[in-house]
This record gives structure tokens, C-alpha cells and sequence, in this order.
């Protein structure tokens, strides 16, 4: 009983280190697409502020509360409390900065906002 528990903790452990590395594989490749596309324009500043919020501090966020979090292991209920409710609350601050640029530059553009799926949906779909 406490090996087959033992085992099931390294397989939890081991699937939370997979979502740590896909999430920083996305960020990486929208940091990549920033520092590609130049500091110029506003809607790489979209990029960046909303990968950083919505993708790795919102994301890391809700993984602080987990018992199985390798970040988090050791840490208390208490301190867990408030890291959760930091990255939260920064993540949410930095996604809001980078969807409010974009809304800034549609509309001195005279463009509409919601038209197409991303701006709906938050997720881009290729036609």
C-alpha cells in the first residue's frame, strides 16, 4: 500500500513537472515572438503583457495551491494562501495592461473589437 502511494506521488510530481515545462514553453515562444517583432509596436507589448499574466502568473497562480506542486512542496497552507493570491492578483493586473493596449490601439485605429475569435475567445485560431 505505501510503495503503490509512493509511486503514485513520483507519477503526480513527475506530471506536474511536464506542466511547469509546457507552460514555460509558451511563454518562452510568445517572449521569442516579442523580442522578435520589435518594441515598437503596441501589439507585441499585447503579447508580452498578457503572456505574462493570463499564461505563467495566473497558471503558476493556481498551481501554488496544489499539494503535489514541486514549487510548493514544503511550503505551508498559509504561505501558499498568499502566494496564490499574489500571483493572482499580478497576473490578473499585467493580463488587464496587456488587453487594454489592444482595446487603446483598435480603437484609435477605428477598428472593431470583437470581430473576430481571439478577441472573443482569448485563443488563436488560424483559418
Amino acid at each position: 500500500m505505501t510503495e503503490s502511494r509512493n509511486c503514485l506521488h513520483k507519477f503526480e510530481i513527475c506530471l506536474n513537472t511536464i506542466n511547469h515545462a509546457l507552460i514555460g514553453c509558451c511563454v518562452f515562444y510568445n517572449m521569442w515572438y516579442f523580442f522578435n517583432y520589435g518594441f515598437d509596436k503596441p501589439h507585441t507589448w499585447h503579447v508580452f503583457w498578457c503572456s505574462i499574466g493570463f499564461q505563467l502568473l495566473l497558471t503558476e497562480g493556481i498551481l501554488a495551491m496544489y499539494n503535489g506542486n514541486s514549487f510548493t512542496l514544503f511550503a505551508s497552507r498559509t504561505n501558499k494562501k498568499w502566494l496564490h493570491g499574489l500571483l493572482q492578483a499580478t497576473g490578473g493586473s499585467f493580463g488587464l495592461i496587456g488587453f487594454f493596449l489592444e482595446v487603446v490601439q483598435r480603437l484609435q485605429a477605428n477598428k472593431s473589437l470583437f470581430h473576430i475569435w481571439h478577441a472573443i475567445i482569448g485563443e488563436k485560431i488560424k483559418r
